[in-house]
């Protein structure tokens, strides 16, 4: 059986935290999906991200959801392989894919093969 793992909410207000880290903490024990705070960002998006926004946001987490601390605060974050938020850029969204496709297309030269034979 196959499960998705990647998760994501949108809170109205931060105070609404513990109610989402109970939620969280629920499919931990019923479904034994557990996060790990290394993978996990919180992405504020009431304001541009700056060291003292991030500072209070790690505060009020600290404080609201303990177990929390440890989550990275971005202006962006990539789910299913797409950056989202108002931090993402263009360049964001195509770096990975033109990656990709340019070790590809080294890898496909290393082959020594025609051209014919690697387009096929």
């Amino acid at each position: 059986a196959a499960c998705a793992d990647d998760v994501g909410a949108v809170n109205r207000n931060v105070r609404q935290l513990p109610r989402l880290a109970r939620t969280v903490d629920c499919a931990a024990e019923l479904g034994n999906l557990h996060l790990q705070p290394k993978k996990c960002i919180l992405i504020p998006l009431w304001a541009p991200l700056s060291k003292g926004l991030s500072s209070r946001v790690r505060r009020v987490v600290e404080y609201l959801v303990p177990q929390w601390k440890d989550f990275r605060i971005e202006d962006k974050g990539k789910s299913l392989g797409t950056f989202i938020c108002p931090g993402a850029t263009e360049e964001d969204q195509w770096r990975d894919a033109a990656d990709k496709w340019w070790r590809r297309v080294v890898l496909t030269g290393q082959l020594g093969a025609p051209v014919e034979s690697n387009a096929m």
